[in-house]
């Protein structure tokens, strides 16, 4: 006899019904490691659960101690920006400073350098003019002791003409039997 669709159809239908039957159909139909398979499972279940909760549990432990490290140095991160900061602000302060202290000793040296200069040029006209008045004295020097050495021998044959003037009026005046005042 052969089976077709119609009772694969009424065999469903009958399984359906009686519920008792799938159990026993199964039973006939499955190999024993198919059959044992679902207490397995349930086994395998049962341990990966125990795992998967003990494993969560332990991950969840060392997430949660790296979150409160993260978070204990993403405070200390913060903090040391917010010192950065205050620091940096107070340089950039003491920066600021500085560079108007900078700009005014910048102003005052261009005024010293052009004040430098002015009298600079005051000394080179100065030392110009020191030069030719030295030059000046110079030749005048030169001029003066000529002048003085020739003076000088005239002054000594002046007196040398003298003296002999004087000689000459002191005998004469001894001759005259007159004597000098």
């Amino acid at each position: 006899m052969a089976f077709t669709v119609e009772d694969f159809q009424d065999l469903v239908e009958l399984l359906r019904a009686h519920p008792e039957w799938r159990q026993r159909l199964w039973e006939l139909l499955a190999s024993e490691e198919l059959l044992r398979l679902p207490a397995e499972v349930k086994a395998f279940r049962k341990e990966f659960e125990a795992f998967r909760d003990q494993t969560f549990e332990a991950f969840r432990q060392e997430t949660e101690r790296r979150f409160q490290r993260v978070e204990e140095q993403i405070a200390a991160l913060a903090e040391a920006q917010r010192r950065h900061y205050e620091e940096f602000a107070a340089l950039r302060r003491e920066f600021l400073e500085h560079r108007q202290e900078f700009l005014e000793f910048r102003r005052e040296f261009q005024e010293h350098r052009q004040e430098f200069l002015e009298h600079r040029q005051e000394f080179l006209e100065l030392r110009r003019e020191f030069q030719e008045h030295r030059q000046e004295f110079l030749e005048l020097a030169g001029n003066f002791w000529s002048t003085a050495r020739s003076s000088w021998s005239i002054v000594r044959s002046s007196w040398s003409s003298v003296g002999n003037f004087r000689s000459t009026v002191r005998s004469s005046w001894s001759s005259a039997g007159r004597s000098l005042p």
